[in-house]
Parts: C-alpha cells; structure tokens; sequence
C-alpha cells in the first residue's frame, strides 16, 4: 500500500511519472537491488553478512567493460567465474580461518575496491561500436526491459529453491525444521 501512495504522491507532482519509459527505467534500477539483495539475504539466513558485494561489483564492472571490446560475449564468463571466486574466497576464510563474515567480507570488499581502481583508475565509457553486445541486458522484449525478465527469472529460482528444494527449507528454517518438514512430504 504504501509504494502505491508514493507512487500516486510522484503522479500527482508530475503526470509523467507513471510512464511506461519512467516505470521501466525505475523497475530496471531495481532489479539490481532485487539481485544483489537475494544474494545477502543467504548470507543473513545463515547468521552471516556480505559486505563485499560492493566491491565485487565495481571490479566484475569494470573487468567486464574494459574486456568486452577485445573478447565479445566472452566477457560474460569472466565476470561470473569472478564472482563464483570471490564467494569460494569469502566461505574459506569464514569456515577454515573462521574470521567473522563481519570482518572478511569488510576486508575482501576493501581488497576488490583497490583492484577496480588498478585496473580502471579513471572512469571508462563502453564504446558505441559494442553496445550491441549489451542488448542482454539492455535490450526489450514487448517494450519491457530484459533486465526485468532476469529479475523475475531470478526471483522465481529463488523461490523454487528457498521453498521446495531440502537445501533451501533448511537454510530458511534450519535443521530442526526441515525434519518435521521431512516426515510431512513422506506421509502424503
């Protein structure tokens, strides 16, 4: 209720606000919330934090923007593999060193900060010759943002997996839980 009273409050101020141009534009913003914010929230459900997703952003950024022009789609691998790395990094030093996620991801964050600033000291533009290459994202399907539809892609993977796969009832409920929701699903 209360998005659509700020939502009506920004119509009344101004009539373009509620445009199909500003809706999607306002939507895509938020789906980059939607996806690191589903991220955090397994880290808080395991009694964790992440603080390093600012810092994996800005290098993942920038690694992918100054290597698109030089390896195409192939830019997109690196990134993830970037990512996949950094969280493999961050579980080690939590489980084996048993630093506070607190502390490590502060750190690991700080680390990915300076290697952004190493590898792109100075802003970058992507050069109009490969925003094609970019239409993954930035592209539309019947006037809609793709970026929305990999936010509601991702959101429903989460969903499945939060509340109907075993791993994912017992990262929400825990151990205890998951046990009576065990012998529920054998008796139906």
């Amino acid at each position: 209720m209360l998005l659509l009273v700020i939502g009506m409050l920004f119509w009344i101020g101004n009539h373009n606000f509620l445009t199909a141009y500003n809706l999607n534009t306002i939507f895509g913003y938020a789906v980059l919330l939607l996806l690191v914010g589903l991220g955090q929230m397994c880290a808080i459900l395991v009694g964790g934090i992440d603080l390093s997703v600012g810092g994996i952003m800005s290098f993942v950024s920038v690694v992918f923007v100054t290597s698109i022009g030089h390896l195409g789609y192939w830019a997109y691998p690196p990134g993830i593999l970037i990512r996949i790395g950094v969280g493999y990094i961050n579980g080690n030093i939590l489980t084996r060193i048993r630093i506070p996620s607190f502390i490590a991801t502060l750190g690991i964050g700080g680390v990915l900060m300076s290697l952004a600033m190493l590898v792109a000291p100075v802003p970058i533009n992507v050069p109009a010759t490969i925003w094609k290459l970019l239409d993954i994202f930035n592209g539309s399907i019947l006037k809609v943002s793709n970026v929305l539809y990999i936010g509601l892609i991702t959101l429903l993977l989460y969903t499945v997996i939060l509340r109907f796969r075993a791993m994912g009832r017992n990262l929400c409920y825990g151990q205890q839980h998951q046990n009576v929701l065990d012998v529920g699903d054998r008796h139906r």
